[in-house]
């Protein structure tokens, strides 16, 4: 490949990840319709896979909203059966968030059709790019992170 002007890179990598973007946002949007959730529920719904259980206030920061708010997304997913509620015995004003376990199953649902997704997308990549595509990423996440 010839050099690339950091201008022309961003302009090819930007027509890259519009399309990369697209189809993954296209294949998760389906999956989440039709098990009735929103965006914002399946980022929470992840969260509490990551850290088994959380106060409101962690919630809501994390969703960067309100308590009102993140209230809202939390009872919805109580209605739905996917969270509990846990009372601190200690302290009533301690409320902290659980998947149940139809909540954990919808999740490994979901992370199922999105790991079949990704290898549908990467079958046809060799060993050697799929491992330098992951090496740069993560030099990006890293980099991300350290920043803020």
């Amino acid at each position: 490949m010839s050099t690339l002007t950091l201008d022309e890179f961003v302009d090819k990598l930007d027509e890259v990840m519009l399309v990369l973007m697209k189809v993954f946002a296209r294949r998760s949007m389906q999956e989440l319709c039709q098990n009735k959730l929103t965006l914002s529920q399946f980022l929470l719904l992840g969260l509490l896979h990551k850290e088994k259980e959380c106060k409101m206030s962690h919630l809501a920061d994390f969703m960067q909203v309100s308590l009102p708010t993140i209230t809202g997304v939390v009872d919805r997913l109580v209605r739905q059966g996917l969270v509990l509620r846990l009372s601190d015995p200690n302290d009533r004003r301690l409320v902290k968030i659980k998947l149940t376990p139809q909540g954990q199953s919808l999740l490994q649902k979901i992370f199922q059709q999105r790991r079949k997704t990704i290898k549908e997308l990467f079958a046809q990549v060799s060993d050697y790019d799929r491992k330098e595509y992951l090496r740069i990423l993560n030099s990006i996440k890293e980099r991300i992170l350290k920043e803020g």
